[in-house]
């Protein structure tokens, strides 16, 4: 039987449909299904979600049109093993869709001081930024904009968590009751720099610091 993903007429009928060409998805910036995921915590967007079909783009779903049931469509269709599937949104509406995940992570963080005061907000606060860069380089590659972006959440990194005591109990505390706010690079460059910086104190200079706390966040890249 075959997996390919069969978009329905009353599908044609409904969504903006654009014939894939050589520079078409130039435009375009693909998102992965985990930060996708972030979109079932909001009530409105201000941009479309497309759908890629092997050789067509969909406008899936539009600001006006988000629901449950889209993104449910959208959910079930890119788990499809060899679907020929992909999410994406334009190009020049990411910063819109970044404020959103922004957003939701924002509000996972204060609900999680709440139900845990114990916790140290400026680590969340900084693995989150770390999580969006991370992101950032394993759906839409590594220009001067991601670049900058990495390098900005490393140096905030290390010159805020070096010496925090409570960061890495924290980022397991944040994990175990909150797994959707998990991010595998970003856990990386986190624990790799701070225990850096226990094993070798001083001698542990703040510029390779950052450095390794980058690594961790291009690790994954490739």
């Amino acid at each position: 039987m075959s997996k390919k993903f069969i978009i329905k007429e009353s599908t044609r009928n409904r969504c903006k449909i654009i014939p894939i060409e050589q520079h078409t998805l130039a435009a375009f910036r693909p998102i992965s299904l985990e930060l996708f995921a972030y979109l079932w915590e909001v009530k409105t967007i201000d941009f479309s979600i497309y759908l890629r079909v092997e050789k067509e783009l969909l406008e899936y779903i539009k600001p006006s049109e988000l629901s449950l049931e889209l993104l449910q469509h959208v959910w079930l269709a890119s788990l499809k093993d060899d679907a020929g599937v992909d999410v994406y949104v334009m190009r020049k509406d990411f910063p819109k869709f970044e404020h959103t995940l922004s957003f939701v992570r924002k509000r996972k963080i204060t609900q999680l001081i709440e139900q845990e005061p114990s916790l140290d907000r400026r680590t969340l606060e900084i693995f989150s930024d770390l999580s969006g860069a991370s992101q950032m380089v394993l759906r839409g590659g590594i220009d001067k904009q991601v670049a900058d972006r990495v390098k900005h959440a490393a140096s905030a990194m290390v010159h805020n968590l070096l010496d925090n005591d409570n960061a890495l109990a924290t980022l397991s505390r944040m994990i175990s009751i909150d797994p959707t706010l998990y991010d595998h690079s970003a856990s990386v460059a986190m624990f790799a720099t701070v225990m850096a910086r226990r094993q070798y104190g001083d001698k542990f200079p703040m510029k390779d610091a950052e450095v390794l706390a980058q690594s961790g966040l291009y690790h994954d890249a490739g």
